[in-house]
Formats: structure tokens, sequence, C-alpha cells
């Protein structure tokens, strides 16, 4: 006779069902900041991996640079030689072997053994030298005729070699400023 009939609550909530529909609420807006951006792109499951070849080739290269010999002032009846010295810098890749020579200059009448500085009013000209090494006892030249090179193996820094200059002692030039140009080479 009695049939059972389903009972409804309507408008009450408990706080179990309460913090329930939050947190499904909660975790339905992250969806949505998460699908949205997702979207208009493709999602994919699959991957598959390959290689990119990369390849270079380091060649054999210097470059060179000096810095001056700057005697400054000479006196020529003082029966000594005037030495000074300056450097040559030479930048070469790793494992390059490299040799520096210099030319005799500019001066007329110059030799790898005897450089030869020009009066800049005049003609008269002040006898000099570059050498290899602190003695001065090595010139420094192209190799030939008793002059030597300076030679080394590049490490991909610069690496800095000393220039010894000596005007030699006892000369009659005239009073006045002498200059020359040496060319620096560097073969590899």
């Amino acid at each position: 006779m009695f049939e059972k009939m389903p009972v409804r609550f309507q408008g009450i909530a408990t706080n179990r069902q309460t913090t329930m529909g939050n947190q499904m609420k909660k975790f339905a807006k992250c969806l949505l900041v998460v699908a949205l951006p997702l979207a208009g792109s493709t999602v994919y499951a699959v991957t598959s991996t390959g290689v990119l070849p990369v390849s270079a080739t380091v060649i054999d290269s210097c470059i060179v640079a000096a810095t001056p010999i700057a005697f400054g002032s000479y006196n020529s009846t003082s029966g000594a030689p005037l030495d000074i010295s300056g450097t040559v810098t030479t930048l070469c890749s790793n494992g390059t072997s490299y040799g520096v020579s210099m030319n005799s200059g500019a001066g007329v009448g110059a030799t790898l053994t005897t450089r030869k500085m020009t009066a800049v009013i005049g003609a008269t000209t002040l006898d000099y030298g570059i050498f290899t090494d602190a003695a001065r006892t090595s010139p420094w030249g192209d190799g030939s005729g008793g002059t030597a090179t300076v030679t080394s193996t590049g490490t991909g820094l610069a690496q800095v070699a000393n220039a010894y200059g000596r005007v030699f002692p006892v000369q009659t030039s005239s009073t006045g400023a002498y200059a020359d140009i040496v060319t620096v080479t560097v073969t590899y």
C-alpha cells in the first residue's frame, strides 16, 4: 500500500556536498585555463628522434703587430750603444707553426744586420740593429745572411717576442730626428 517515494531535499546542502561542489568548480576552471591555450595547437603523443650534423673547419691563420722601438735621445760622442726594446705580438690559431721575419727597413743602404734610420730633414743616416736576443748578437731578419727569425707554434692566444734594438756607438750622424719603417712578416 505504501509506495516508497524518493525523498528529495531541495535547497538544503550538507557541508560535504558544498565542499565537493566547490572543488569541482575549481577543477573545471583549472581545466579551462590549461585547455584553452591548447585548443589551437596540436598535441603529439608520439616522438621520433634524428640527428643534426654540425661541422666547422678551423684554418691556419695568423696576425702580427709590433710596438715601436723609440730610442729617444742618442749621444754620438759617448762611445756607448743606445739599447731599447719593443715587442712583436703574434696571434695564430692553435697548432699553427709560424715564423716572424723582418726586412731591412726603408733606409738607403740598409741591410738586415745594419739598418739605417734617415734624418727627417736631410739625407744623413743613423745605423741601428734589431735583434732576437737580449745580448744583441742575433740580428732579426729573414733567416738569410746570418740573421734569425722567431719561430713558434700558435696557441690561439697572443704570443709576445721582444725585439731588442741598438743604435750602434761612434757615429758621425748630424743632429736632428731620425726614423725608419721596418716591415714585420708572419709566415705560416
